[in-house]
């Protein structure tokens, strides 16, 4: 993860902003330091940053909404698989932790999506579902060789 930008508890979202020159630089700077295969982004109040990224780095960069049940479901079974399979591992990072807590699995036509239990956040797990289908994805095309297990280092 290259961020983690939350409204603080207790701030009202009309008093907080995210900080998206933070966001724009700190995805600008991960493109100079990195091979990115594949940047997943979820379009929501992201459209023009999306074009952005488009026009500066390619086609590595994918529209991919979350809202879709049938993207998200997709994502939540291969990390369910990668899971089972003992080829997923996790380094503890207190805030995917508490993000994972947060969620529930919310039955839909497609299959299983991630929902909120309550109004805890869940942006992280979602961000994790969407990097192992990302990294799938970006194998799948040849982009990628398969490395192996994946790590998150949140």
């Amino acid at each position: 993860m290259l961020g983690l930008w939350e409204r603080p508890d207790g701030v009202k979202r009309a008093d907080w902003d995210l900080p998206r020159s933070v966001i724009r630089s700190t995805v600008a700077d991960a493109f100079d330091r990195f091979r990115v295969a594949r940047m997943f982004c979820d379009p929501p109040y992201w459209q023009s940053d999306i074009d952005e990224w488009k026009s500066s780095f390619g086609d590595v960069v994918v529209r991919w909404p979350t809202y879709s049940d049938t993207k998200i479901t997709e994502a939540t079974a291969r990390f369910d698989a990668l899971l089972r399979a003992g080829e997923l591992a996790h380094t503890g990072d207190a805030d995917l932790r508490r993000h994972v807590a947060a969620a529930l699995r919310q039955r839909c036509r497609q299959g299983w999506r991630p929902a909120k239990k309550d109004a805890r956040k869940i942006d992280l797990l979602v961000a994790a579902l969407g990097a192992v289908h990302a990294h799938g994805d970006a194998v799948a095309q040849g982009l990628l060789s398969d490395a192996g297990p994946l790590v998150f280092a949140y």
